[in-house]
C-alpha cells in the first residue's frame, strides 16, 4: 500500500491529509486525521480531477506531470496542499535534492572513471571534468540550503545547462548512439531544478511585494 502525507492549513488547525492507493492508482483513498472521507476516487477521473467535499469546502484531486512521471497533486479550495505537487516548497525542495544528486552522480562518475577499471567511462569523456562540475553542484546546494534557496537553484540550474552543453557535445562527438537517450535523461533530471527555480523566484517576487522578503527565500 503506497501512501502520500500532506497538510491542511484551516481555521488555524493543521489537519494531516493523507492519501493512499495500490498498484498504478487503485484503490485510492482520501483520509484527513486518519478518518476516511469515504469519497470514491476513480484512476481515470484523475487526468481531468475529482472534487472531494470536505467542510466548508472540497479537495482537488488531480495528475500532473512531473517531467516524465505522473504524480497526483492535491488542492483544498484552490490551494495547495503542503507537500503537493504544486506547492511552491515542495518544489523548492524537491530542485535542492535534484541538485544533491546530479553533484552525487557526478562525483561517482568522476572517480570511477580515474581509479575504476570503466573504459567505457573514460571513452564517454568522464573523469576530471566531473569532479569540477561536482564542487560546482556542491556549491549551488549548499548556497541553496542554508544561505538563499533562488541564488542556490540559479547557479546549479546554470551549471546543469553548462553540463549538459557539454555531455551532449562529448556523447556526439564519441557515443553518438547513446545521444537520444542522454538528451531525454538530461531533460529528466533537469525539470525539477527549473521548476523549484521558477517557484523560489515567484515567492522571493510575492515577498518583495509584501515587503517580507527573507534572506533566504
Amino acid at each position: 500500500m503506497a501512501k502520500r502525507k500532506y497538510q491542511l492549513h484551516l481555521n488555524n488547525n493543521i489537519y494531516e491529509v493523507e492519501l493512499t492507493w495500490r498498484g498504478l492508482y487503485k484503490d485510492l483513498k482520501l483520509l484527513v486525521n486518519g478518518e476516511d472521507t469515504g469519497a470514491s476516487i476513480a484512476k481515470k477521473d484523475l487526468k481531468k480531477g475529482t472534487v472531494v467535499p470536505y467542510r466548508d469546502g472540497d479537495f482537488l484531486l488531480k495528475f500532473v506531470n512531473k517531467g516524465f512521471v505522473q504524480e497526483i497533486d492535491i488542492l483544498y479550495n484552490g490551494e495547495p496542499l503542503g507537500g503537493s505537487a504544486s506547492d511552491p516548497a515542495h518544489k523548492i525542495k524537491t530542485g535542492i535534492a535534484m541538485i544533491g544528486i546530479l553533484g552525487g552522480l557526478n562525483i561517482l562518475a568522476g572517480i570511477l572513471a580515474i581509479a575504476g577499471p570503466f573504459e567505457v567511462l573514460r571513452n564517454a569523456g568522464f573523469g576530471w571534468y566531473n569532479i569540477i562540475i561536482f564542487f560546482l553542484y556542491l556549491c549551488s546546494f549548499l548556497t541553496a540550503k542554508f544561505f538563499n534557496k533562488f541564488a542556490g537553484l540559479f547557479a546549479g540550474f546554470s551549471v546543469f545547462a553548462m553540463d549538459t552543453f557539454f555531455a551532449m557535445m562529448m556523447i556526439m562527438e564519441r557515443l553518438p548512439q547513446s545521444a537520444g537517450g542522454t538528451f531525454v535523461a538530461r531533460i529528466i533530471f533537469g525539470t525539477p531544478i527549473l521548476l523549484g527555480l521558477i517557484a523560489a523566484y515567484k515567492t522571493r517576487k510575492s515577498l518583495v511585494e509584501d515587503g517580507e522578503l527573507k534572506y533566504k527565500v
